[in-house]
């Protein structure tokens, strides 16, 4: 009996040890920042649900103000900036992931459906930093000319990190 309660431990040590899904989390703290200080407006009461360590559900209608803003190319971006993007101080390298691609029509349609904003966006902590990882209308830029652009529409740039420096909705 002795024997197989020292066995059990040990298996139950090890299996944790492991990737097993038996794993018990005791650490239910999340090592990224509050998501809250990257929101545009600060104030403003944001409805987060907490469903897990680092994972958030944030459900808000779609509309042009749901985005996630970061730089391209630098500050942690896995997405390059494009050769035509304007550069206003040397640089502002921002891109956008929106809800809703930016025309004349939809700044001035009304908000459409509910979605989570975390998993819509493929919003992950990953090293103690927030990044989106999808981008549903592809990456939004200002040119040279200043007309707005998309790059990565077709989905491939899903799967590539962002640092986030600011959302909204």
């Amino acid at each position: 009996m002795k024997y197989f309660l020292l066995l059990s431990i040990i298996f139950f040590v090890l299996y944790q040890s492991g990737n097993g899904c038996m794993k018990f989390k005791l650490d239910t703290t999340c090592e990224c920042p509050n998501i809250i200080r990257y929101h545009r407006t600060p104030g403003e009461t944001v409805p987060i649900i907490k469903t897990g360590r680092c994972k958030l559900d944030i459900t808000c209608a779609t509309h042009t103000m749901t985005y996630f803003y970061f730089y391209l190319g630098r500050n942690g971006s896995e997405i390059p900036r494009p050769d035509d993007m304007m550069i206003e101080d040397g640089s502002n390298y921002v891109g956008a992931a929106l809800g809703v691609e930016r025309t004349n029509e939809t700044i001035e349609a009304p908000p459409g459906p509910p979605i989570d904003i975390f998993s819509y966006f493929g919003v992950l902590c990953h090293n103690g930093e927030w990044y989106v990882s999808k981008y549903p209308t592809g990456v939004g830029y200002r040119n040279k000319d200043s007309v707005y652009n998309y790059i990565g529409t077709n989905g491939e740039l899903d799967g590539k990190k962002a640092k986030i420096e600011e959302f909204a909705w």
